[in-house]
C-alpha cells in the first residue's frame, strides 16, 4: 500500500504545481492588462496636459492684443510663467514677446516705456537667464 501513498503524494504535488502555474499565468495576464490600462491612462493625461498648455499659451497670446493695459500685462505674466515651467514653449514665447515689443514700441520721441512693454522685456530677460 505504501507505493500507492507515494504515488498519490506525487500526483497531489503535481496537481498543486499545475494549479500554481495556472495561477501565476492568470496573475501575469491581469498584471499585463493593468499595465496597459495604466499606460492608456497616462497617455490620456499627457494629451489633456498638452491641450491645457496649448490653451494657456493661446489665451495668453490673445491677451496681448487687448486694448486694456492690465490684460496685456497679465498676458505677459502668463507667458512668463508658462516659459519657466515648460521648456518646449520657451522659443515660441520669446518670438511672440519679441514681436509684441517690436509692434508696440513707443515712438523714439517718447521717453516713457509703457508697463506692458516693460513687462514683456522683463519676461524675455528672465527666459534668457534660465
Amino acid at each position: 500500500m505504501e507505493p500507492w501513498v507515494h504515488f498519490s503524494e506525487i500526483v497531489r504535488n503535481l496537481a498543486f504545481a499545475g494549479v500554481a502555474v495556472i495561477g501565476l499565468y492568470a496573475a501575469w495576464q491581469r498584471m499585463r492588462a493593468a499595465t496597459r490600462q495604466a499606460d492608456a491612462s497616462l497617455e490620456q493625461q499627457r494629451i489633456a496636459n498638452n491641450t491645457l498648455l496649448q490653451e494657456i499659451f493661446t489665451k495668453a497670446v490673445d491677451r496681448l492684443a487687448s486694448d486694456s493695459l492690465s490684460v496685456r500685462v497679465s498676458g505677459n505674466v502668463s507667458l512668463g510663467g508658462l516659459g519657466r515651467e515648460e521648456d518646449t514653449y520657451k522659443a515660441d514665447i520669446v518670438s511672440v514677446l519679441a514681436a509684441f515689443v517690436d509692434e508696440r514700441q513707443a515712438p523714439d520721441t517718447e521717453d516713457i516705456v509703457r508697463r506692458d512693454i516693460a513687462e514683456a522685456i522683463m519676461v524675455l530677460a528672465m527666459l534668457e537667464a534660465d
